[in-house]
């Protein structure tokens, strides 16, 4: 139990869950942003993203991975873009070029 208050102290205390916050509104503004025919709806809560493609997901997360983005295909309509806590502005930024890369191909 110490150890799970130690944490939960370090999260409220580090300003870890503003930084979240802020972070997973980058990420799902950037992605609203980049206006492709082929991005048909981003949804998600803090870091946890879910881009709906027009067309196979799993396409689209090859793609990425080949770009070296790391995603998750849920089935075939969602890639599931999960960063970790501590990802930086910039680390937000260079996912969505490579993102707008590829919905732009």
């Amino acid at each position: 139990m110490a150890v799970g208050n130690a944490v939960l102290d370090l999260l409220l205390a580090d300003g870890l869950l503003a930084h979240v916050t802020a972070m997973g509104e980058r990420l799902r503004n950037g992605l609203t942003a980049i206006g492709s025919d082929k991005i048909k709806d981003v949804r998600g809560v803090g870091l946890m993203v879910g881009l709906e493609p027009v067309g196979d997901a799993r396409a689209i997360a090859k793609a990425l991975l080949e770009r070296g983005l790391t995603t998750s295909p849920t089935v075939t309509n969602v890639i599931r873009l999960v960063p970790p806590l501590n990802v930086s502005a910039q680390e937000i930024d260079e996912a969505l070029a490579m993102i707008a890369a590829v919905v732009k191909e």
